[in-house]
């Protein structure tokens, strides 16, 4: 299951966004998206985000291995992957 939220600059938060608010979401420019892959099949993964995000290779294996993974932080640039179990 993939849960997408939106924290706009004014502090609110916009819970279980569908994918067309999503990218008026992230059109705006004005906050920060948070997509939450819980246990998700591997298309899922791959649709969101190799296709509409373009994430690091490294990225997506990351979100596809499986067993425990250890929490860490990567900074792409353009973008920050973090991974952790909760």
């Amino acid at each position: 299951m993939i849960r997408n939220c939106f924290f706009p600059a004014d502090g609110t938060i916009q819970k279980d966004i569908d994918e067309e608010q999503l990218d008026a979401a992230m059109a705006s420019g004005k906050g920060f998206v948070w997509i939450s892959l819980e246990k998700s099949t591997q298309a899922e993964v791959l649709s969101v985000l190799d296709r509409k995000f373009h994430f690091h290779p490294l990225a997506i294996e990351d979100c596809l291995s499986v067993g425990y993974q250890i929490p860490k932080v990567d900074d792409y640039g353009s973008y920050i992957f973090i991974i952790f179990q909760a």
